[in-house]
């Protein structure tokens, strides 16, 4: 009877311990805390309580503050992952991967994108209202330059 007596002790020490750990973790997570942000035993202090921080994934990390998964400094959630942003590309510019830039037959004017002007040969210059190479006044295309057309001359005058 000796024996059992100690077997049941010992057996009800390791009740009594047992219930005392899981009684000692109750405490800690849901319990009372401070300061905010506090991380102890696999619990962060959040909103005033014990909270055990859920695993983040993509590169996301615990934010304490925010009791929340989130990306670092310029970074940003794209549904599955941390990325860095694309910029944001103003006066008509798009993001090639790279830079923002202006489509095809366009120039940065400083502002925004525009139409680019083309090369006028031959004294020719850019009418931005007929939208085409022209010559100057008093001057015609003879399809390599402008010139100053030759009169023509009527009842027999040179």
């Amino acid at each position: 009877m000796t024996k059992f007596k100690r077997l049941i002790k010992a057996l009800f020490a390791c009740v009594v311990f047992a219930l005392a750990a899981s009684q000692s973790h109750a405490q800690t997570a849901g319990g009372a805390c401070s300061p905010e942000g506090t991380v102890q035993s696999g619990f962060t202090c959040s909103g005033g309580v014990w909270v055990t921080a859920p695993a983040c994934t993509g590169g996301q990390y615990w934010d304490t503050a925010m009791a929340m998964c989130t990306c670092g400094p310029n970074m940003t959630w794209n549904g599955s992952s941390c990325v860095t942003p694309t910029p944001t590309c103003t006066g008509g510019q798009f993001w090639d991967g790279s830079m923002c830039t202006c489509g095809a037959g366009m120039t940065w004017n400083g502002s925004s994108c525009v139409t680019s002007t083309p090369t006028c040969t031959g004294g020719q210059y850019w009418d931005t209202a007929m939208a085409m190479c022209t010559c100057g006044p008093n001057m015609t295309w003879n399809g390599s330059s402008c010139v100053t057309p030759t009169p023509t001359c009527t009842g027999g005058q040179f």
